[in-house]
């Protein structure tokens, strides 16, 4: 895991603190118990909400289009084999095979799809 300094100036060390203080002024929803934190703690979540799992997203569509573009390497009379291959890999790996869509009916494609 990693570990990464932080370096603040101080109009941004004010402006964490306003809004810590914001924040922990705010009413708690009811039936929703307050968040209890420090000032350090509330800056390392806002930074993961905001910042680091957008990345995190941004990474694994990354992944997801490489995946998927090894996979359209895989010569054409090779596919079907190897499809079952990966099912296999995901359902052994815990994941469910999702089944392709249905085509929609002819009568509901545009009239171009059609000639």
């Amino acid at each position: 895991m990693g570990r990464y300094l932080l370096t603040t100036t101080p109009e941004q060390d004010a402006g964490i603190k306003y809004a810590y203080d914001q924040a922990q002024a705010q009413p708690p929803l009811p039936g929703v118990p307050p968040i209890v934190e420090t000032q350090a703690e509330y800056l390392t979540r806002r930074i993961t909400d905001a910042v680091l799992t957008p990345m995190v997203y941004d990474y694994d569509r990354a992944v997801d289009a490489s995946i998927l573009g090894s996979m359209y390497t895989i010569p054409p009379p090779n596919r079907p084999q190897a499809r079952t291959d990966i099912e296999t890999v995901i359902v052994d790996a815990g994941g469910t095979i999702i089944p392709p869509p249905e085509p929609p009916p002819p009568e509901t494609l545009p009239r171009e799809a059609l000639e």
